[in-house]
């Protein structure tokens, strides 16, 4: 498609006109300057002409007016990964845990697996999982697409004395604002049927262990996800009464 011309009448000079010698009937000048304002206006209406010209090539061509004030880009960054700023809905759990949810994960509250002890506390999936197995969440881990994600959530009894007490050897920080995964922490644990990172906190005097595994395709926006829901966890001291 040709670009569209405009006709600019500054592009050539006008011929010389002559010049009646003044004969004191008007005032010098005076027709001069009404011709160069016709010229004026003249160049206005094409100007105006060529803009109502440009917006309908536009919207022949199905181009949002957007793209022609921005230059094709509509005003978008290319390349940055979106992130909802809502708030996720939050859940309870049971136990004094409120879990608060990204769009589009899945719930399954205790009992996941057929252990009694450390306590099941909830399975989150990204995908529609079921519940199921002897030691971890197999059924759910058999299930887990290339882009899924999966968190199973387990606690061990910090009180002194009790038959399920602290494990020994193993260390519980306090829960973090911000968890990190390190490649060197993915293994095939015991009763895990897939790789796996396992994940220890301590929350209101409480010992937490979280299993989460990745499909082989799983993005970085739902890693982080997976962080997110337990750095979000609220959890009250047991016997708490819940708000």
């Amino acid at each position: 498609m040709s670009p569209l011309a405009v006709s600019d009448s500054r592009s050539a000079p006008a011929p010389a006109r002559a010049t009646a010698p003044h004969d004191g009937g008007g005032t010098p000048g005076h027709d001069d300057g009404v011709i160069e304002e016709a010229r004026r206006r003249q160049r206005r209406r094409q100007i105006r002409g060529f803009c109502v010209a440009l917006v309908a090539l536009g919207a022949t061509a199905g181009l949002p007016w957007a793209l022609l004030a921005t230059g094709g880009s509509g005003g978008a960054r290319h390349g940055s990964p979106r992130v909802s700023h809502g708030a996720s809905p939050s859940y309870s759990v049971g136990d004094g845990i409120r879990v608060s949810l990204p769009h589009g994960w899945h719930l399954s509250r205790a009992p996941i697996t057929s252990l009694t002890y450390p306590y099941d506390r909830m399975l989150l999936t990204s995908y529609a999982a079921v519940r199921g197995g002897e030691c971890g969440p197999t059924r759910a881990e058999n299930s887990l697409p290339a882009g899924g994600a999966l968190v199973f959530l387990s606690e061990y009894s910090s009180t002194p004395g009790s038959a399920f007490g602290e494990p020994e050897g193993i260390s519980f920080p306090p829960q973090s604002s911000g968890f990190e995964l390190s490649r060197s922490g993915l293994r095939n644990y015991e009763c895990s049927t897939v790789p796996s990172y396992i994940v220890r906190f301590r929350s209101a005097d409480r010992l937490f262990q979280a299993q989460l595994a990745f499909g082989a395709r799983a993005t970085q926006a739902r890693r982080a996800e997976a962080l997110q829901i337990l750095s979000g966890l609220r959890v009250q001291p047991l016997g708490a009464k819940s708000g």
